[in-house]
């Protein structure tokens, strides 16, 4: 019969383990260590812990991803087109965006990794220090922008759909002179899946 609390997620075994140590170090200096305390220790442990669950996996956010203009939400201009390219295989994230505004094509490419370092790149002349960080089972980018008027910040959510046919991309964009927040929609291309 399985645990009442087997839905819960399961704790990382290096957690669980500190938590006992802690627990056994606890009662070794209340003085009752021995005996009834440590089997009623370790009989609580496999009762709580789901020691045989296994972590969910991340999405994987490779692809080629074309905006919805009708599905999007944009306090900016919206481009005519917006494409994401992304290769995202685990920890490496490569995103190249391309805009289309009136027949000319704005590219930025970066390339980061999923566990919050930071890279500094240079777009357009400016100083770009950006993040990337697992929220969960969205996927966050965190960029710094060094602008004329000071720094810009740029914040972005990227999640999946359940049928990972769409990418929804949450943005929060503010400097002195300009704020924003953008809820960018995509479609994945045919074929792909």
């Amino acid at each position: 019969m399985p645990s009442p609390l087997s839905k819960l997620a399961p704790v990382p075994r290096a957690a669980a383990a500190l938590l006992l140590f802690s627990a056994w170090l606890a009662l070794l200096f209340a003085g009752v260590a021995g005996g009834r305390a440590v089997h009623l220790l370790l009989l609580a442990a496999l009762v709580l812990f789901p020691w045989d669950a296994k972590p969910q996996p991340r999405p994987g956010f490779s692809g080629t991803w074309t905006m919805n203009r009708e599905k999007s939400r944009l306090q900016i201009t919206p481009p005519d087109s917006t494409v994401f390219r992304i290769e995202h295989k685990e920890p490496t994230f490569e995103l190249t965006r391309t805009h289309a505004v009136k027949g000319v094509a704005d590219t930025f490419s970066i390339t980061l990794t999923t566990d919050g370092r930071e890279t500094v790149t240079t777009v357009h002349g400016r100083v770009l220090h950006s993040r990337c960080f697992w929220e969960g089972d969205r996927l966050v980018f965190d960029s710094r922008i060094g602008m004329d008027e000071g720094e810009a910040t740029n914040l972005v959510r990227y999640s999946l759909s359940a049928d990972a046919g769409t990418l929804t991309a949450e943005e929060r964009f503010r400097s002195h002179a300009l704020n924003y927040d953008n809820l960018w929609v995509f479609d994945r291309g045919s074929g792909e899946g």
